[in-house]
């Protein structure tokens, strides 16, 4: 695929997101609207077999004499009112009035029902507060994984996290029933969408399994769209429009959505089992949230549109809470385990923007309910203005608390690795062996990140080539020397810096497989030349290196440079302090060689001038 074709699908992708962002953010502020708004009731909820499930005690609808087991004659009502009553209900407004038909006992009548205002509690308001923070953390993860990158994995989930989110809004505050059936009619279809796009993820996270069922499921995802999308249809619109009752369709259709659950589940199990080793740790809490958080989606599900139940607050609130689980795991997963490539201060980022978002809504909660307090005793606007400053003031100081206990709890171990490294850097230059510099340059890296191998090469005196001098995850019959014309050796004398393996044309048969073979490669320099390679796998958990772990690691390399040129520094000045000594001593035996023979002058002298006796 060429670059303009590349970047053209890339803003393509980022246009649709936009869009999907928009209607989900759209929704969510309508729902929100709900917490303000009063609301009406018509005090009756009815299943999709139009059967009346239960009346509330002094309703309108217990007025007129509805009980529980009434059946609703939908023919005998009119339209533009079914939606009130049945299937996903329309919000009413207080003082509407609506005429339908009642079967008691085989007998037949006509009601008219006029919502009254909803008595309004706390407890559903935060409820439903609870819920719109649920939906913005599908919101903010789906979106995110999309933007940050586009593929299989990350469209999948995140049109599960924007279309199937579990906050469901209405159009509008007080729509028409018939402007909310047909966003319900619109919203069948997208919920299916984000229903495939599970299955999509699941068969693509964190890597794509060749197995030839799920290539079958690949090749009947379109088909199981089209009915999933279908049947959801033909049930809302018989029930609203046909006038048929379909409480067993539904029931059926809620039935199979738990297989679709059920099947996704079983896709990440058979990876977590099949896979690569080093995906199981990624995969650990992934697998927790799809199990906990589909399971609660599931029986969420089953029980408002099979029983049609006003849920008590603390069972909706808990079915809240496991369904968010799902978005939660897997953002972990990728910001703990980095399971795509995202750079580490991108998934610090989102991990505090879900923090921030929880807070903000928390105490808007807050603030909201104070400033309803106040308005009940009648305090003064100088007290309610107190209150909203001593609330802000507290939110900074949570949200710095929440920052620090972020770092501490899911980036701990980073910290612990940094600082390792860091004072291994600064001890470095005193190390007294170059074979000590050697085991620790491959050690600490190895140990504090959890590297599955290292190994470090370093040119020779001659410099004929790099042969390997210490290594941790290198078997036997690996490579244990680089030609000087590698084409790796030759990229970093290029550059000078470090360079990533799957972006570089090298290839060699002799370095460790799986989930021990060289990702990352950082140069070594001294005396102005390349002097050695230190080649990093992943981590045992199956992540790659991000660029702040490399920035670490080169850091020691640097240092480890250091203490090499300081011990050939050291190791030349014992050289020439030999020499010195040496020369000194030549010096001295020279010195003492010339005192010898000067005295030895005097009597050869002497000896030559003796005459000679007479014959």
């Amino acid at each position: 695929m060429s670059a303009s074709s590349s970047e053209l699908r890339l803003v393509a992708g980022r246009v649709l997101l936009a869009i999907l962002v928009a209607w989900a953010v759209g929704s969510l502020c309508v729902s929100a609207a709900f917490l303000w708004t009063p609301r009406g009731t018509f005090g009756m909820t009815a299943g999709y077999g139009a059967i009346v499930r239960g009346v509330d005690p002094g309703s309108p609808a217990a007025a007129a004499g509805i009980v529980k087991g009434d059946r609703i004659d939908l023919k005998g009502t009119a339209f533009d009112v079914r939606p009130y009553f049945i299937g996903v209900t329309a919000p009413v407004p207080p003082g509407r009035s609506a005429r339908l038909r009642i079967v008691h006992d085989g007998q037949a009548r006509d009601v008219v029902l006029s919502a009254v205002a909803v008595n309004e509690e706390e407890a559903p308001r935060l409820s439903l507060a609870f819920g719109i923070v649920s939906g913005s953390v599908f919101v903010i993860i789906g979106a995110t994984l999309i933007f940050l990158r586009q593929s299989l994995a990350t469209w999948g989930f995140g049109l599960f996290c924007l279309l199937a989110n579990p906050v469901i809004p209405a159009l509008s505050r007080f729509p028409s029933a018939s402007a909310h059936l047909a966003y319900v009619l619109f919203y069948d279809v997208l919920q299916n969408a984000g229903v495939i796009g599970l299955l999509v993820f699941a068969l693509n996270f964190p890597r794509h399994l060749n197995r030839k069922w799920r290539r079958n499921l690949v090749r009947l995802l379109p088909a199981i769209f089209v009915v999933l999308a279908a049947w959801t249809l033909w049930i809302d619109l018989a029930i609203c429009v046909v006038a048929v009752p379909v409480d067993l369709q539904n029931k059926l259709l809620q039935a199979v959505f738990g297989i679709v659950d059920a099947v996704a589940i079983v896709l990440l199990t058979e990876t977590y089992l099949a896979g690569p080793q080093e995906d199981r740790a990624r995969l650990r809490w992934v697998l927790v949230g799809f199990y906990v958080g589909l399971v609660g989606n599931f029986v969420g599900n089953t029980l408002l549109y099979t029983a049609n139940l006003a849920l008590p607050v603390w069972l909706d609130n808990l079915l809240i809470a496991l369904d968010v689980t799902l978005p939660i795991a897997v953002g972990y997963a990728i910001v703990r385990h980095r399971v795509i490539d995202i750079d580490f201060f991108v998934s610090r980022a989102i991990v505090y923007a879900l923090f921030t978002t929880a807070l903000v809504a928390m105490f808007a909660m807050i603030d909201f309910l104070f400033a309803r307090l106040l308005a009940d005793f009648r305090l003064s606007l100088f007290i309610e203005a107190l209150a909203t400053i001593g609330a802000a003031i507290s939110f900074d100081a949570v949200h710095k608390r929440v920052v620090r206990v972020v770092d501490e709890f899911l980036f701990r171990s980073r910290r612990v690795a940094r600082e390792r490294l860091e004072r291994v850097a600064r001890a470095m230059p005193g190390t007294t062996n170059a074979k000590a510099v050697d085991e620790t340059l491959v050690s600490e890296p190895h140990e504090a990140l959890a590297l599955v191998s290292t190994a470090l090469f370093r040119a020779d005196e001659n410099g004929e080539a790099f042969r390997r001098v210490a290594a941790v995850g290198w078997p036997a019959g690996t490579r244990e020397r680089l030609d000087p014309n590698d084409r790796l050796v030759l990229e970093h004398r290029a550059t000078r810096r470090i360079v990533r393996l799957d972006e570089l044309p090298w290839q060699s048969n002799e370095l460790p497989v799986g989930a021990a073979r060289p990702t990352v490669s950082i140069p070594l320099g001294f005396r102005g030349e390349v002097g050695g390679l230190l080649l990093c796998s992943g981590t045992a958990h199956g992540e790659q290196m991000d660029p702040e772990e490399t920035g670490w690691v080169e850091h020691i390399a640097n240092a480890a440079a250091t203490a090499y040129e300081e011990l050939e520094a050291e190791s030349t000045r014992e050289r020439l302090q030999a020499l010195e000594e040496d020369v000194a001593l030549l010096r001295a035996r020279l010195d003492e060689a010339r005192r010898a023979r000067t005295a030895q002058r005097p009597s050869e002298g002497a000896a030559a001038i003796v005459p000679k006796p007479l014959s």
